[in-house]
């Protein structure tokens, strides 16, 4: 397998067109196109791929190691770390970006509230049933821009009421 060759099954396996590859290496499509043929791959290209998207560049460059040996394993402190990274760079109005604004504001005692949402979450049996016991319920209170709070109680299924009731201040 070519480098060329290589190239475009990293693209491939990140299931990204020409376009959308080249975008997040600062390369237009018919650039990505002629490398992908083999033609004008410079190191600084190489680098980029391997940066942008955590490819092995002994791999990248020479094919040692198969398929398997395409991408470098990261520890999740570095998973956590590039996913921070690449939120950065969205919209301010993207849902990730401002879902993860949002939890970077919580209290403690928040972070507790949720701690317990998502463990009575993970201990739904879900809709296939099963014969565990039901999960403890659990108060969630939402504070909302404006003041108000929407309090449900959770027990593997979000509902939230009909009416917002005042915050108390």
């Amino acid at each position: 397998m070519t480098l060329g060759e290589r190239i475009k099954k990293v693209r491939k396996a990140l299931d990204l067109t020409q376009r959308e590859f080249g975008e997040r290496i600062a390369m237009r499509q018919n650039s990505v196109a002629q490398v992908e043929m083999g033609r004008g791959t410079s190191d600084q290209t190489i680098f980029a791929i391997c940066r942008e998207f955590n490819v092995n560049e002994n791999w990248l460059r020479t094919g040692e190691g198969g398929e398997a040996a395409m991408f470098v394993q990261r520890s999740r402190d570095d998973e956590l770390s590039a996913f921070v990274d690449e939120l950065m760079h969205e919209q301010p109005q993207d849902f990730r970006r401002r879902l993860v604004t949002a939890l970077s504001r919580l209290k403690p005692e928040q972070w507790d509230a949720l701690e317990a949402v998502a463990l009575s979450l993970m201990d739904d049996p879900g809709p296939s049933g099963g014969d565990s016991e039901p999960s403890q319920k659990t108060k969630l209170y939402i504070a909302a821009r404006d003041g108000s709070r929407i309090e449900t109680e959770v027990d593997g299924d979000l509902t939230l009421p009909e009416e917002d009731t005042p915050f108390p201040r």
